[in-house]
């Protein structure tokens, strides 16, 4: 209670609740060590249905918004703009909870081949094909009908960039004991404003360096090259952060597989799902 870490008290309030879910889909087991890290992530989605329906939902919500800011006056589309990138984050966010898991509990990933820096990017590979899926399908759709915006092809470029910042709130790890002393200042202590940036820095970096371009480009009415490579450097940008977040918390630990135990791997969740 007093580190305020919520996420480790969700953790251990996870542990009793007894038998895991079953999958609605039992996914076979990869013969590639390069696919057991998505494997485990798609099937962890499988156990958690809910997770899928609440990152579909927060998808349709990014594409109405981003819809409607193309008709809006320009004084909104800025609030809109960036209100749909705050409903695409949080349905990147919904479907990382794998790496959240496994960022809360370091023994869950102990029996892979890999340092944390490496499994953080390899976390992101199911959450990008679904969101690339859902909102391209969406997006093309809307183009299609004739409804389609500049503000809807950027939300797809948009995707690297959001599921790097949930990544980056996947890995942030407890709160450093620093910020919540904060300091005193005339308009009181800043520990609850620290800790709040704190919390945020992945999503709210995103939001700011991405919502200017959205807006830009919706105000012009084109998509230009330079929006979307932006969003992409963006994108990339945030992986790099996801990776050097998550080897700042976790680091190398001892005991490690050796990067050619993929067999073994393979043998031993073959073992565990029966």
């Amino acid at each position: 209670m007093y580190s305020l870490d919520l996420r480790q008290a969700r953790s251990a309030a996870r542990g009793t609740r007894g038998l895991r879910a079953r999958p609605l889909l039992r996914l076979p087991v990869p013969r590639s060590r390069w696919l057991i890290v998505p494997w485990r992530d798609a099937t962890a989605l499988l156990r958690a249905p809910g997770r899928l329906l609440w990152a579909a939902l927060w998808g349709t919500a990014a594409l109405g918004l981003g819809s409607a800011a193309h008709h809006a006056r320009p004084d909104g589309q800025a609030a809109l703009c960036a209100a749909a990138l705050v409903a695409e984050y949080l349905a990147a966010a919904q479907l990382t909870e794998p790496a959240r898991l496994d960022s809360d509990d370091a023994r869950r990933s102990a029996n892979l081949p890999y340092a944390f820096r490496a499994l953080a990017l390899r976390h992101a590979w199911v959450p990008c094909a679904l969101l690339l899926g859902g909102l391209g399908a969406g997006s093309a759709a809307a183009w299609l009908t004739g409804r389609g915006t500049p503000a809807l092809a950027l939300l797809v470029a948009a995707v690297p960039a959001m599921v790097a910042a949930a990544l980056v709130s996947s890995y942030r790890g407890p709160v450093p004991t620093h910020l919540l002393v904060g300091a005193e200042t005339p308009m009181g202590n800043t520990a609850a404003l620290q800790t709040g940036l704190w919390y945020a820095r992945g999503p709210l970096a995103a939001l700011v360096l991405s919502a200017p371009v959205l807006v830009t480009a919706d105000r012009a009415r084109e998509t230009g090259a330079g929006h979307i490579g932006w969003l992409l450097l963006l994108g990339a940008a945030g992986m790099w952060w996801a990776r050097r977040t998550a080897h700042r918390l976790h680091g190398a630990p001892p005991g490690r597989p050796p990067r050619h135990a993929g067999r073994r791997l393979r043998a031993y969740l073959i073992t565990r799902l029966k």
